[in-house]
């Protein structure tokens, strides 16, 4: 039989003891310390609750109000405090009572716990008053005399949340002013950005007291906001506050420097004296825009990415690139303006309007003389004057001959070349054929768009001997006036209203606005409405990296990815051959479609839309007869060339270091062509990581296009990288940009097998 085994347990249950007090102070403490040791459960109250019978045992502290409240329900211990002994009020405890007298503080009370909670538990019969008395007593105060006084006692919650409130006040306070500051400064920010300097010091004037406020405030929690690492945020926008201040003034100091330099350079007196004088202001110019270049990227720094939204970034990120393009530009002006040695500058101005390859029709010419780090001379001539020169033939491309109806080539179209250099030596070689000039240190192209920014860094430029105004919006529409209206090949209206205006602005250099000058003269050679190539292997260098010379790019692959590379290229060309301004009105959208096959086979479209937005077939709009040309990798494979959809029986093709193919279309004012071109690459990728790069290449003077570049993958390549931020679904890559300038696109692939 199982034996069945018993447990007994047993259970002890403690005493449930209640401290009625309104002071929780050492004494109180100390009594709930020494009564857990005792194995009881002590509860503390601020006052008697309604039911009191779940408890074995009262201490009730300091009220004597309480000895008539009290149902004697349980055992209770009245403890008194006094000062005196004379104080003690003879009163006899309730039944079932005990009252304790102590005479002394808080700290004697606590070392006299042990006999407290003996007297409070004794089960003895003795008398039901204990009294207990400190031996050391404190000088009586004088007793002040009594007047009357209005006692308001704030509620203890009111305290805290006094208490709260400063601390929070002490250690966030500085926010207020900061904030206000941050908003001043961005205000001022957006002034600077818009030119309009004078707006940004009043606005950072009014944010100093605050600034002032912000900075006293937070000093001295800095060290708290260190130890939580919660100073980084406050401190970068005070740097960024107190910077843009700084920055304000160093663009202050380099307007009033820079014109300074512009009327050392522009006096007509010439000696190694004012050479002397020009440097040290171009020296102290170069410091100033290093020291705002410092300031600006410091300010895009500190700036939080969360508090300025992406496209103001994008802005931010201009305006630092362009700001080191021109210091890049600034610092070849001594060897441009001649400090060592005069240089003689051929200037090439071309009509974009009238497109060409190459920028335009060129309808004026002119020499530019510098020395002694300054202009020296500048001559403007009209292009008809030395085309009337030329007595031998000289055979004209094919379009100039086949549509423009013209047997010779001369001056005004020898901007028929795509590469800038091609263009600066067949205008060097009609000069010399004409009139006999030659010795050129350098040649710029400037179009009529690059004109017509600059002139807007001017309030207006007086040209007095026309009684005109000419401004930015009105530019173009008084030089055709002038130019065009009653003209013919030999007058003289043409060469005089367009060298006054040119050297009006030149003399009027002081009073154009230097952050709107620099920024239209980078933007101009940025967007390749002016073009620059110097013989000076240093200057050429320096221009060829910025990418201002109007080069023809030669794609190539780099060392890494040859071998499994695809170099693509695109260059589309117009040549207004219609003698009208019609450029004017047209717009132009580029889409090019890439596709790579299974196989890893390349096959690009790239499609053109025009649109003639004249009026009608009145100069200076009309129809526009249009030579088109595309230059597309040579080792490429054309496979279809299409107008509107229908594929042409013929065109112009010719291979050298490209693929040329050209045709002419005409689009009436009012209407629309698309020009369709497909080709396919030479090589096909192989496994494993591949590239592909396209360069579109913008031609000099024509106007900024839409872009819309796709490419399709097969389901054995993945993308792996780009240099640009593209949209992808699936299996395809999205992009639209612009062509204001050229556009590179560079690709990493991985190619698996299928």
């Amino acid at each position: 039989m199982k034996s069945v085994h018993f447990v007994t347990e047993q259970t002890t249950q403690k005493q449930r003891v209640l401290i009625v007090t309104e002071k929780n102070d050492v004494f109180v403490k100390e009594l709930k310390a020494h009564l857990v040791t005792h194995d009881m459960n002590v509860f503390i109250s601020p006052h008697i609750p309604e039911d009191s019978q779940h408890f074995d045992l009262c201490f009730i502290i300091s009220f004597s109000r309480w000895l008539k409240e009290n149902n004697e329900a349980i055992p209770t211990i009245y403890i008194s405090f006094h000062t005196q002994k004379k104080h003690i009020h003879k009163i006899k405890p309730p039944r079932n009572s005990k009252l304790i007298n102590i005479i002394g503080s808080v700290e004697y009370a606590s070392s006299q716990i042990q006999t407290i909670i003996w007297f409070a538990i004794s089960k003895q019969d003795h008398s039901p008053i204990l009294t207990l008395e400190s031996t050391f007593h404190p000088a009586p105060k004088p007793q002040p005399k009594k007047t009357f006084q209005f006692h308001f006692h704030f509620p203890t919650y009111l305290y805290r949340a006094v208490g709260i409130f400063a601390i929070f006040f002490y250690l966030f306070s500085f926010w207020i002013p900061l904030g206000i500051t941050s908003f001043y400064s961005f205000k001022a920010a957006k002034y600077i950005q818009a030119n309009k300097l004078s707006e940004a010091k009043k606005v950072n004037d009014t944010k100093n007291t605050s600034l002032s406020i912000a900075s006293l405030l937070y000093q001295p929690v800095r060290p708290l906001y260190l130890f939580f690492s919660l100073a980084q945020l406050p401190d970068d926008l005070f740097v960024v506050n107190t910077t843009e201040t700084e920055l304000t003034q160093t663009l202050d100091q380099l307007i009033n420097e820079s014109k300074t330099l512009s009327g050392f350079i522009l006096q007509p007196t010439r000696n190694p004296k004012t050479a002397q004088l020009a440097r040290e202001h171009f020296d102290k110019t170069q410091q100033l825009l290093n020291k705002s270049e410092e300031q600006i990227l410091t300010i895009y720094r500190k700036v939080p990415t969360y508090l300025i939204s992406n496209s103001y970034r994008l802005e931010f990120q201009k305006g630092i690139a362009q700001l080191r393009k021109a210091k890049k530009v600034f610092a070849l002006l001594p060897d441009l303006l001649g400090e060592k040695e005069e240089q003689s500058t051929l200037l090439l101005f071309a009509n974009n309007m009238e497109l060409r390859p190459g920028g335009g029709f060129i309808g004026s010419y002119g020499i530019l003389k510098t020395q002694y780090f300054g202009i020296k001379d500048l001559t403007i001539f009209d292009v008809y004057d030395a085309d009337g020169q030329l007595t031998a033939h000289v055979t004209p491309p094919n379009p100039i001959r086949d549509y423009l109806n013209q047997p010779h080539w001369y001056l005004r179209d020898s901007a028929f070349f795509p590469d800038f250099y091609d263009t600066y030596q067949q205008a060097t070689f009609f000069l010399q054929k004409e009139m006999g000039l030659g010795s050129w240190n350098g040649a710029a192209l400037i179009t009529t768009s690059a004109v017509k920014n600059i002139i807007g860094a001017f309030d207006e430029v007086v040209l007095p001997d026309y009684n005109e105004k000419i401004t930015k919006d009105n530019f173009y529409i008084k030089t055709q006036y002038y130019v065009e209206h009653d003209f013919f090949p030999g007058s003289r209206q043409k060469k005089s209203f367009l060298s006054t205006l040119v050297k009006q602005l030149i003399s009027q250099t002081e009073t154009a606005n230097p952050l709107l000058l620099s920024s239209a003269i980078v933007e101009g050679f940025d967007q390749k409405n002016m073009v620059l190539f110097m013989n000076n292997d240093k200057v050429q260098k320096n221009l060829d990296e910025l990418f201002w010379s109007g080069r023809l790019a030669t794609p190539f692959c780099p060392e890494s990815a040859k071998g499994n590379c695809y170099a693509d290229f695109q260059f589309a060309l117009d040549a207004n051959l219609g003698v009208n301004k019609t450029n004017f009105f047209i717009d132009r959208t580029y889409d090019v479609k890439t596709v790579i096959d299974d196989s890893g086979l390349i096959t690009t479209n790239l499609t053109i839309a025009y649109s003639n937005n004249s009026l009608s077939d009145v100069f200076p709009g009309g129809n526009y007869k249009n030579y088109f040309q595309i230059l597309l990798p040579t080792d490429s494979l054309v496979t279809g060339v299409q107008v509107d959809g229908q594929q042409l029986a013929s065109y112009d093709s010719e291979t050298g270091k490209h693929k040329m193919i050209g045709f002419l279309i005409e689009i009436p004012p009012q209407a629309k062509k698309t020009l369709s071109i497909t080709y396919n690459s030479s090589i096909k990728f192989k496994k494993g990581k591949a590239t592909y790069q396209l360069v579109l290449q913008k031609q000099i003077g024509a106007q900024s296009n839409d872009v819309h570049f796709s490419l399709s993958l097969p389901k054995n390549v993945n993308l792996l990288n780009t240099n640009f931020s593209p949209l992808v679904k699936n299996s395809l890559i999205l992009y639209n940009t612009d062509l204001s300038t050229d556009r590179v696109f560079f690709i990493e692939l991985l190619k698996e097998q299928l």
